[in-house]
């Protein structure tokens, strides 16, 4: 394919580095006119160089969109964080300053404590407080399965250890439920 091109290289190589390098590379696999442009543009150098370091790139107003979306999301996500729209803020399962009063779910009497605003915020709304009790109870559920686990794998490893050294009175102890696991079994019992 030598035959009449510039230095033996196909047209569409430099169509296909152009299109992954940008339009603004200047470069010619054969040397031909736009390399000799190039080298003409790097020898004359001085005051267009000087303009070209003075001006902002191309691409910063173009950069500076691509950021803008972040920004607007991490600008929404740090106003809402004061706020007390979601639930994670209208309950903790411990008291703490913020949510100093105590109650108890309906279904399963699981306690959560809420802040001064909960009364206000949920009075006369008894599908909305059925809803966030719920959600209450599958916290705790999933809190205490997962300490549950915990607990019941170690007793695993102390029975082992137990049976190795032929201790039945470790052993024994090793076989009793945790205080997670008998809190779970007392408030789910299907769940055991």
């Amino acid at each position: 394919r030598q035959g009449g091109q510039r230095g033996g290289m196909d047209p569409d190589m430099e169509h296909i580095f152009q299109t992954f390098f940008g339009n603004g590379a200047s470069f010619s696999f054969g040397g031909g006119p736009q390399y000799h442009r190039q080298q003409q543009q790097q020898r004359q150098g001085g005051q267009q160089q000087q303009q070209q370091q003075r001006a902002p790139p191309e691409g910063a107003s173009f950069n500076l969109m691509q950021v803008l979306p972040i920004l607007f999301f991490f600008l929404i996500t740090f106003a809402n964080f004061g706020s007390e729209n979601t639930s994670a803020t209208l309950y903790t399962l411990a008291r703490d300053p913020k949510h100093p009063y105590k109650k108890e779910t309906a279904a399963r009497g699981v306690a959560y404590f809420v802040g001064e605003s909960f009364e206000r915020k949920y009075q006369g709304k008894d599908e909305q407080l059925e809803e966030l009790e719920a959600g209450v109870e599958v916290e705790v559920l999933r809190n205490l399965n997962a300490k549950c686990e915990v607990e019941t794998k170690h007793g695993r490893q102390m029975a082992k250890v137990a049976k190795t050294a032929g201790d039945a009175k470790a052993l024994h102890k090793a076989m009793q439920p945790g205080p997670n696991c008998e809190k779970l079994a007392k408030i789910f019992p299907e769940q055991i």
